[in-house]
């Protein structure tokens, strides 16, 4: 009887074992399978700059860096009318009218250039030939000495010098009406106005040939074409010398305008091949917008129908996501802090998040596809 008691406990102290265990077994299996970890890295990104060549013909060849284009010149000519933006001062003889006043009872013939001077010193002369009727007067076109504003003529009142003393008391001048001259503003055509008048007129030229190279057939396949213009052999005639007098001027333009066109895509594939050259083995690149490379044409051969682009820009390096330090496996069955602490040794890493779910779990993971790295670009 003892012995069959015995048994039975033994049978149950082992079922209790085995359910134990297998209930460990369960959570264990449990624990594993539901719990996860999401770590999200920032590499720090380090800017560089690059400039390259890239070469351009009707064919391309993306293996070898030739992009597919259309390579066009072509001579054109351009004409305007600009206004003139230089001023100066230029100094007048003053010209006007006075009376000539006769009191005497003949009459009195004066020649061109007679002189006629008031108190202060004011000197004219008369313009033409006059003749003084007796006891009468007569106006007369007269001109300043010299040159300049005479400014305001307090004595108007005139002698005429050249006459002897006695006639001077019956022949004289009264009062002075100004018309023209003194000091007067002109405009001048500058060096400056006919180089800014050339710009504009060559802009004009690269905009129409840039207008014609978007009307191309491969222009209008293209993804996103882009037309690059460069302007050469450039002579323009102006009708007024710089320096010279003159409110407005025409001047003419003609140039060579050559035009680039190709697929803006292209360039990027080309771009980030150069950029990538510059790259550590560890580190991967942050591709640049093709819109933001500065592009312009170096060389071009009409004739071949070749061109040779000079291309530029900034681009961004960061470490690579296949670089040993993300190696899942150092990471399992770490905690928060343990993961934090690993990222930190390395100076690639601007910072990182790390996620353990369900809310329970305190470690990593030891299955790999379990743990997820995010890597933020």
């Amino acid at each position: 009887m003892m012995a069959t008691q015995n048994k039975t406990n033994a049978y149950k102290k082992i079922a209790i074992s085995f359910f134990l265990l297998s209930g460990i077994i369960a959570l264990m299996i449990f624990y594993v399978a539901f719990s996860w970890a999401t770590i999200t890295i920032t590499p720090k990104s380090e800017r560089f700059t690059s400039s390259f060549s890239l070469d351009v013909n009707p064919e391309g060849d993306p293996s070898i860096g030739v992009i597919k284009g259309v390579v066009k010149e072509s001579t054109l000519t351009a004409e305007g009318t600009f206004s003139a933006s230089g001023q100066e001062s230029q100094s007048q003889r003053t010209e006007g009218t006075i009376t000539l006043i006769n009191t005497g009872p003949t009459a009195q013939p004066l020649r061109a250039t007679t002189r006629l001077q008031n108190a202060d010193g004011i000197l004219f002369h008369v313009k033409d030939y006059v003749n003084v009727p007796p006891k009468g007067q007569i106006d007369a076109a007269v001109y300043a000495d010299a040159e300049g504003d005479i400014g305001e003529i307090k004595s108007t009142k005139f002698i005429l010098p050249g006459l002897n003393p006695a006639s001077q008391d019956r022949i004289y001048g009264q009062g002075f009406t100004p018309s023209t001259g003194g000091n007067k503003d002109s405009k001048i055509v500058t060096k400056k106005d006919i180089e800014d008048a050339e710009s504009k007129l060559v802009e004009t030229l690269k905009a129409k040939a840039q207008g014609e190279a978007a009307n191309d057939s491969f222009a209008i396949s293209a993804k996103k074409a882009v037309t690059l213009v460069k302007a050469s052999n450039i002579t323009s005639h102006s009708s007024v010398s710089a320096g010279k007098t003159a409110d407005q001027f025409t001047l003419s333009v003609s140039a060579k305008i050559g035009t680039v066109t190709f697929d803006e895509s292209d360039v990027g594939d080309q771009a980030n091949k150069k950029f990538k050259e510059r790259l550590a083995p560890t580190q991967e690149l942050v591709a640049p917008n093709p819109a933001d490379l500065s592009l312009s044409i170096e060389k071009l051969d009409a004739t071949a129908k070749v061109a040779t682009l000079k291309a530029g820009g900034e681009a961004r390096k960061v470490v690579a996501r296949d670089a040993d330090i993300f190696d899942k496996k150092r990471l399992m069955g770490k905690n928060r802090a343990q993961i934090l602490e690993y990222f930190k040794a390395y100076e690639d890493i601007e910072s990182v998040d790390v996620r353990l779910y369900p809310f329970w779990v305190i470690n990593a993971p030891f299955l790999s596809d379990h743990v997820n790295i995010l890597i933020k670009k």
